[in-house]
């Protein structure tokens, strides 16, 4: 059995979800639970309305034990959080053009910044990882009114395509001595946005979200979760609710995701993520920041006696160790406004997650998992299961099942189809839907 694929979800709370922080917890529930379906045990499972979905728990699920896939998602991260004051330079008369063609081409030799960047504890962690692939998901925070509107250097919309661009070009990229395949998943649509308006009208017709007010069921107490349209929308000149089980927030904008912001935020993420794949197949291997440079902290791997899905990523691969790691940006759009798929103005419900893990899926599937796995050997999958347990110390029953194509392509037609609008997804098809995903196979 070659190595399994190593998949990283690295984002904010999007990412980070309810219920799962990631495998290394299945030797508790399994221990708690008894239970010989821990996948299913978590309380925040897809016919649960009123919390927010773990987009990577059924990715691990429609992989099956032929990946591991971690949560490395953080609550209220923004792209910005991952630049180091020594990475920072001047972006005034600066464009989305300029951060890619000159900052990172003419930066090459930048050892302040890259020593910073890859002493982060975020970055420390998934080096130790050694991600194949990294799942990154940020820009949804960048928007939030008051950080947009800050006067740093790394705030605004290019300051958050400058943090962006710099993390993973000079950071992603030299985890490992290839670098991680990274897909950037596109801020997803907030219960503000209308994909289905006409492209040539440029409507985004926005309205003022708050869980108070607009949520069928959700408490009063989540009303500090909202988005405005702009910034000249002030919450605070609205008459006071009539309603005394509402709260009323003064000058709650500036805690809000700005509708216009986000928008600026997904044409840049866009952008920059266009230019830095440009950028990687016409940047040759000698000109790239090098991951075996001083800056990075020494790895020492034994050469022998170590488990095969232990591997570092360098004897994983597959292919010519010359050629540049992959970029791609993962569009969000079709998923629809709608409270079967969120939990909040933008937060998403488990069925808005299972969207956002069948989009991953699928764009896996179109550009492999950078090139590992190899192809295993026809065993009916009970060889990944045994090394996914070995690999975080559980047993067998703790591992998720064997990788079914056929179950995975149903899970995300249905999925897919519901987040167009194309069909209803009812509470007891979701929860056989799921359990369908996770069951194993009678041997």
């Amino acid at each position: 059995m070659g190595p399994l694929c190593r998949i990283a979800a690295f984002g904010d709370s999007l990412t980070q979800g309810d219920a799962w922080p990631g495998p290394a917890v299945l030797r508790h529930i399994d221990q708690r639970t008894r239970s010989r379906t821990p996948w299913l045990n978590p309380e925040c499972r897809l016919q649960v309305g009123n919390c927010r979905g773990n987009y990577p728990r059924l990715l691990q699920g429609l992989l099956g034990a032929n990946a591991i896939v971690r949560n490395f998602g953080g609550g209220g991260r923004a792209a910005a959080d991952y630049l180091p004051h020594a990475c920072f330079v001047s972006l005034e008369n600066a464009s989305l053009h300029s951060i890619t063609s000159n900052h990172l081409l003419q930066s090459m030799s930048w050892p302040a910044c890259d020593d910073a960047l890859l002493h982060m504890r975020e970055l420390v962690e998934l080096q130790a990882f050694a991600p194949h692939v990294v799942v990154l998901q940020l820009g949804t925070n960048d928007a939030v009114h008051r950080r947009f509107e800050a006067k740093a250097p790394n705030t605004g919309t290019l300051g958050f395509a400058h943090a962006l661009a710099t993390l993973i070009y000079r950071g992603l990229w030299r985890l490992t001595a290839r670098g991680p395949n990274v897909l950037y998943l596109e801020p997803p649509p907030t219960m503000s946005d209308n994909p289905y308006a006409p492209a040539h009208l440029h409507i985004s017709n926005c309205v003022r979200m708050h869980n108070c007010r607009y949520h069928p069921n959700l408490a009063c107490w989540s009303v500090a979760e909202c988005i405005t349209c702009s910034a000249a929308d002030r919450l605070d000149s609205d008459p006071k609710p009539k309603d005394p089980t509402q709260v009323y927030q003064r000058h709650a904008e500036r805690i809000c995701v700005r509708h216009d912001a986000l928008q600026q935020i997904r044409h840049a993420g866009r952008h920059i993520a266009r230019a830095i794949a440009l950028l990687a197949r016409t940047t040759s291997r000698a000109t790239r920041p090098d991951a075996t440079s001083s800056a990075l902290p020494a790895q020492r791997w034994p050469a022998e006696g170590w488990p095969a899905e232990q591997w570092p990523a360098k004897a994983a691969r597959c292919i010519d160790e010359s050629a540049p790691p992959a970029l791609r940006w993962i569009p969000t759009s079709t998923l629809r406004p709608s409270w079967r798929f969120f939990a909040g103005p933008y937060h998403l419900s488990p069925p808005g997650s299972a969207y956002l893990a069948c989009t991953v899926y699928n764009a896996l599937a179109e550009e492999g998992c950078a090139d590992v796995p190899c192809k295993p050997r026809d065993d009916n999958g009970q060889a990944s299961v045994e090394a996914w347990a070995r690999h975080h110390n559980v047993s067998l029953d703790a591992a998720p099942p064997p990788h079914n194509a056929k179950v995975a392509d149903q899970f995300c037609g249905a999925i897919l189809a519901g987040a167009r609008g194309e069909s209803d997804l009812h509470g007891s098809t979701l929860d056989a839907m799921e359990a369908s995903l996770f069951a194993r196979p009678q041997l």
